[in-house]
């Protein structure tokens, strides 16, 4: 098993963070997850995906499965990392259309509520972009669900 609440990025380690779930987004069947790490204030991780995800491991190589499932209305996967109040993406990939940017071989979103009413959560997430900077991401533990 991975090392319990891991975020590294780029190389960057970032030990203190937290997690927040958005009650907007599982009102409407979808995981929208912000991590905020402590020791840097400026940064954001976002990790979203539908909740028909639950517990299936992405690979982010390929363009999201659900998008074949006939009437399927749900969001398709999403990380990205952003400096706030910039604008600038530092990281991002995305299956969800033609253009989607991908990930690398061994790249993975797997997201699972541990409850029935959402405040424990084991996250995994690996991506590479194709400039080289990198995600590891791990996380198994309580986390605050916000309204926006």
């Amino acid at each position: 098993e991975p090392e319990t609440n891991r975020f590294v990025l780029s190389g960057t380690s970032y030990p203190d963070f937290t997690v927040t779930v958005t009650k907007n987004g599982l009102n409407n069947g979808n995981y929208d997850i912000c991590v905020r790490p402590a020791e840097d204030s400026t940064m954001e991780l976002w990790l979203e995906c539908s909740m028909q995800h639950d517990g299936v491991s992405l690979d982010l190589t390929k363009v999201d499965p659900l998008l074949a499932a006939e009437d399927y209305e749900g969001w398709c996967w999403a990380i990205y990392v952003e400096k706030l109040n910039t604008g600038k993406t530092l990281l991002e990939g995305w299956g969800g259309s033609e253009d989607s940017l991908l990930g690398m071989a061994g790249d993975i979103l797997y997201i699972k509520s541990l409850n029935s009413d959402h405040t424990q959560f084991e996250i995994r997430c690996k991506l590479t972009d194709p400039e080289k900077r990198s995600l590891v991401f791990y996380y198994k533990g309580n986390v605050t669900l916000a309204t926006e």
